[in-house]
């Protein structure tokens, strides 16, 4: 879930430029950091919590820009 919060709000970070779009980002972002800290309960598990955060998002942003530009090559034009 933390990963599919940052990869999006890394991806969406460089198409939406509106003032409020930025702040609801920097919002998900912000979430999709914290969560892993949230959300597991032994130190011992932080770091691969945070490595299989950093492995969704990459995963994440990959996808929904290549779904992105697949729409946007039949005719969407969505943001």
């Amino acid at each position: 879930m933390s990963g599919a919060l940052v990869g999006e709000a890394l991806l969406l970070t460089q198409e939406w430029t509106h003032r409020g779009a930025r702040l609801v980002l920097a919002v998900e972002l912000t979430v999709g950091a914290v969560l892993p800290f949230v959300l597991t309960r032994r130190h011992a598990l932080i770091l691969p919590a945070l490595g299989l955060t950093a492995l969704t998002a990459i995963a994440v942003a990959v996808t929904e820009d290549s779904v992105r530009d697949a729409l946007r090559s039949v005719g969407w034009r969505g943001a």
